[in-house]
C-alpha cells in the first residue's frame, strides 16, 4: 500500500470500526449460565464439592478426598512419591533455609536484557540496539576487518593493505553505529508520539486494525502458519506483538512527516527558475563534436584531384581521409583531436579551430556532412594548403528550462532539500521539549556491553 494513502485509509476505517462495534453490542435477553456450560466433556464435571480442609479427618488431604471423574483417579501427594527413588514429595510450604545446603548454579550469570534508559516514557533496552547491530558487530570483531564504508563512518584513514584493525578502531565503529541507531529511535519515537497524540479515537482503532491486517498478510505469505511467522520473527529478534507495533510506528512516522514537513515543502515556479539560472553548467553542458579532416598542399594537384574525385563519387569521408596522401592523421581516418571537441554555446557561433576560415566552414555543416570544396589557407611557410572538413557527429547535451523533465528534476531537488531542512528543524524542536535519558550515558553503556559481548579485553 502506498504511504500517501495510509492516513486516508485510517480515517475511513476508523469510524467504520466504531459503527461495527456499536451494531454488534445489541443482544437478546440475558442468559444465566450454569457450571456445565463451561465444560466440554460432561464426564469431567464434579458431582460433589470437595470438603473444606477443616472438615477433613486428621491426616487426610483435600486432594485425596475430592471426588474423581470416571477413569481419572485422584492421586494424593503422598501416593505420588511411591515407587520413585531419590525423590521426596511433601505437601506444604518449602522448608526453611538450611545453611548446610546451598543452591549451586550450573552456569555463570548471563545478561539477557537490561533497561538502559527511556525516551518519552518508552524503555530503551540493550537488545533494542544490539539486536539489529549484533551480527555486524560480531562479524567485524571476529574477522578483525572494517569495510571501506566503515572507515568513512568513523572518519579515519583506511590503513594500507588488509591488516587487522585495532580494538580501538572497532570501538569507534561501535560508538558511531550505536549513536546513529539511538538517533533513529529518538526521532521515530518522537514523531510517532506526536502523531498518536493528534489522532482521534476512531483513527487509533483504524490504525490498530491496519496493523492487525498487515500481520495477517505476513502470516498468509508464509503459508498461513502462525508457527512459521513466529519462527521468522524470532530470527529477527521480534515477536508478533512487536511486529504489529512496528507497523503502527511506521505509519505514524509517515503521517507526521507528511503533515508537518512534506506537505509544507513545495517549491514555487520562481524557485525553479532561480535554480536553473544558478546551475546552468548542469543543464547546459558543452556539446561534443566529432570532426575529421583531409589536408593536402595545393601544389600537389594530383592529390587534390584524386581526393575531390573520390568525395564527388560518394566514397565515405573516413575512407578517403585514410589515404596516405592525407597529411592529417591518415592512420585514424583524419580524426581531429581525440574525437571529442567541446562546443560551448550554440553551434552556429562555435569556434572549435584555431583558424577563422575553418570555423566559418564548420559552422555551416550539419552532422554527417562535409565541405564539398576544400578550404584554402596559407601556412606559416607561406605555402597554400587545402582542407576538407567533416562534422561526423554532434552531441548537444543542453536542456532548456522548457523541458518538462528539467522542471521535474529541479522541483524534486528543491523539494528534497526543503524537506531535509524542515525535518531537521522540526525534529530539533521535538527533541528540545521531549524527556529522554542522556544519549552519552546510554551510548557508553551500550559500547561497554558490546565490547564485553563481542570483543572482550584481551580477546
Amino acid at each position: 500500500m502506498a504511504h500517501g494513502n495510509v492516513k486516508q485509509w485510517i480515517a475511513i476505517l476508523g469510524p467504520g470500526l466504531v459503527m461495527a462495534a456499536c451494531s454488534g453490542s445489541k443482544s437478546g435477553p440475558a442468559t444465566v449460565l450454569r457450571t456445565e456450560d463451561f465444560i466440554a466433556d460432561p464426564g469431567t464435571m464434579p458431582t460433589t464439592l470437595p470438603a473444606s480442609p477443616s472438615a477433613l479427618p486428621a491426616g487426610t488431604s483435600a486432594a485425596s478426598s475430592a471426588p474423581t471423574a470416571p477413569g481419572r483417579p485422584m492421586v494424593s501427594v503422598r501416593d505420588a512419591g511411591q515407587g520413585l527413588r531419590d525423590v521426596k514429595v511433601e505437601a506444604g510450604p518449602p522448608p526453611a533455609a538450611n545453611t548446610d545446603q546451598t543452591a549451586v548454579s550450573t552456569e555463570s550469570a548471563t545478561l539477557v536484557d537490561a533497561k538502559i534508559g527511556e525516551i518519552n516514557g518508552r524503555p530503551i533496552r540493550v537488545e533494542d540496539l544490539l539486536g539489529p547491530l549484533g551480527d555486524r558487530l560480531s562479524q567485524t570483531a571476529r574477522e578483525r576487518r572494517l569495510q571501506p564504508g566503515d572507515w568513512l563512518l568513523i572518519q579515519r584513514a583506511q590503513p594500507p593493505g588488509n591488516r587487522e584493525v585495532s580494538r580501538e578502531d572497532w570501538l569507534a565503529l561501535v560508538d558511531r553505529l550505536i549513536r546513529m541507531q539511538l538517533g533513529l529511535i529518538l526521532q521515530d519515537e518522537l514523531l510517532a508520539a506526536e502523531a498518536r497524540a493528534s489522532m482521534k479515537p476512531e483513527q487509533r482503532a483504524g490504525l490498530r486494525q491496519f496493523a492487525k491486517e498487515m500481520t495477517e498478510i505476513k502470516r498468509r505469505s508464509l503459508g498461513g502458519s502462525r508457527a512459521e511467522l513466529e519462527r521468522q520473527l524470532r530470527a529477527n529478534k521480534q515477536n508478533e506483538q512487536h511486529f504489529g507495533k512496528d507497523i503502527e510506528a511506521q505509519v505514524l512516522v509517515r503521517m507526521q512527516l507528511e503533515e508537518k514537513v512534506e506537505n509544507r515543502s513545495r517549491p514555487s515556479w520562481r524557485d525553479v527558475q532561480r535554480y536553473y539560472q544558478r546551475n546552468r553548467e548542469i543543464f547546459q553542458p558543452p556539446a561534443i563534436a566529432r570532426f575529421r579532416m583531409i589536408i593536402v598542399p595545393a601544389a600537389n594537384t594530383e592529390a587534390v584531384q584524386s581526393i575531390q574525385a573520390a568525395l564527388d563519387k560518394g566514397e565515405p569521408f573516413t575512407q578517403v581521409a585514410s589515404l596516405p596522401i592525407n597529411e592529417w592523421n591518415a592512420s585514424e581516418g583524419g580524426l581531429f583531436g581525440e574525437g571529442k571537441t567541446e562546443i560551448a554555446g550554440p553551434f552556429t557561433s562555435a569556434e572549435p579551430f584555431a583558424f577563422d576560415s575553418w570555423n566559418e566552414a564548420a559552422r555551416k555543416l550539419t552532422p554527417g556532412k562535409f565541405t564539398l570544396q576544400p578550404v584554402s589557407r596559407v601556412d606559416s611557410t607561406g605555402a597554400t594548403v587545402l582542407t576538407w572538413l567533416c562534422l561526423e557527429s554532434l552531441n548537444e547535451r543542453a536542456r532548456p528550462l522548457s523541458d518538462a523533465d528539467v522542471q521535474l528534476s529541479i522541483t524534486q531537488r528543491l523539494r528534497d532539500s526543503a524537506i531535509d531542512a524542515a525535518r531537521t528543524t522540526y525534529i530539533r524542536r521535538l527533541v528540545q521539549r521531549a524527556t529522554y535519558s542522556d544519549i552519552e550515558t546510554m551510548t557508553h553503556t551500550l559500547v561497554d556491553i558490546a565490547a564485553d559481548r563481542y570483543w572482550p579485553m584481551g580477546g
